[in-house]
């Protein structure tokens, strides 16, 4: 096979940080995409301040089905809000709305794929934004 020369200009590190709490904004939204359950957006968080600033992380929101609440709970933290699935059949929202809005993220090392042995960092929460 002849030499490649990776262009990594553009290219996500995918090594583990330390476990704890960071402060992130939302960066971007995906299109709604069609998973096995449901449908759902991928949003993308970018940490915003340290040592790992304008690192991104993924977190994976659902838009219908029993799993939409995470969605509305997304919102709330991210707009000071304080939305109740139970007061609620619908909810409209923009996402351009939502972009560059602080939160924080709770991250966690997990191994992946399961059983490989690699580890990675990944949301295990998103938080309100965090208090300086």
């Amino acid at each position: 096979m002849p030499e490649l020369k990776l262009n990594l200009t553009e290219a996500e590190s995918l090594k583990p940080i330390d476990d704890g709490t960071y402060p992130a904004t939302v960066h971007a939204f995906s299109e709604v995409q069609q998973g096995p359950k449901a449908q759902y957006v991928m949003v993308t968080l970018l940490i915003s301040e340290g040592d790992h600033e304008g690192r991104k992380f993924y977190v994976n929101l659902p838009v219908e089905g029993k799993g939409a609440g995470i969605f509305v709970d997304f919102i709330n933290k991210v707009t000071g809000s304080e939305f109740d699935v139970d007061d609620h059949e619908a909810l409209e929202v923009d996402t351009d709305d939502l972009l560059n809005a602080p939160c924080g993220v709770l991250l966690k090392q997990e191994e992946y794929p399961k059983g490989s042995g690699d580890f990675r960092s990944g949301v295990k929460r998103v938080l309100r934004p965090l208090a300086e």
